[in-house]
């Protein structure tokens, strides 16, 4: 152990370098005038509270969203793409029109009838030949849509009469699976206006009625 005069001698380094003023007033030749105060670790966090560092944001504070922990986590289905009304193939016709379907399958004409009515049109229907002539006298609709395959009277034999009573005031569009060529000059012959193969192209029946 060190006597306690070699701790406390006057001629210590540390009771010199207190006691000394010239030790804390480095000269311009002394490197460490040019180097920054140290700062304690008990200051730097204050230091770092008065300078904090900023980031700007790449969004306006006034157009940023706020969003919700419950905004996905209860509605899930907000964060899965939704369709645009303008992305789907067919629109709904700017004028509506009374069309009268002429069909003996029930699953081709109630489709078709929900179908128009979604586009806007008024839609009235008949199960056979027959019964689509009689409905087109009474009701005077602007266009038919006729399947040729039909009991009572085929489509050609409907084609036929509501030209003759009807004249061009009715516009007669043959939707049929029957498709050769001979057959479309069959149906034109019969005094249809158009003659389309089953599946119906919903893109060329929405052009169709869009007058």
């Amino acid at each position: 152990m060190l006597p306690s005069a070699y701790l406390h001698s006057p001629d210590s380094p540390a009771d010199t370098l207190e006691s000394d003023p010239a030790h804390h007033a480095p000269g311009p030749s002394c490197p460490c005038a040019s180097m920054p105060e140290r700062i304690s670790p008990e200051a730097e966090p204050r230091q770092l509270r008065r300078h904090p560092r900023s980031h700007p944001s790449p969004i306006a504070p006034a157009n940023r969203p706020s969003y919700q922990a419950s905004d996905t986590a209860e509605n899930p289905a907000q964060s899965r793409a939704v369709p645009k009304p303008e992305e789907t193939r067919v629109t709904t016709a700017p004028h509506a029109h009374r069309v009268l379907i002429i069909e003996d399958n029930s699953d081709g004409r109630e489709t078709l009838r929900i179908l128009l009515r979604l586009w806007g049109h008024e839609v009235e229907a008949a199960t056979n030949g027959l019964q689509g002539v009689e409905k087109a006298l009474a009701w005077q609709p602007d266009v038919a849509v006729i399947d040729i395959g039909l009991p009572v009277l085929d489509g050609y034999q409907v084609a036929q009469q509501l030209r003759a009573a009807l004249g061009h005031r009715i516009f007669l569009i043959a939707l049929t699976g029957y498709g050769q060529p001979a057959d479309q000059q069959r149906a034109l012959a019969a005094g249809f206006d158009v003659h389309m193969v089953k599946p119906a192209d919903l893109d060329k029946l929405s052009r169709l009625l869009a007058w």
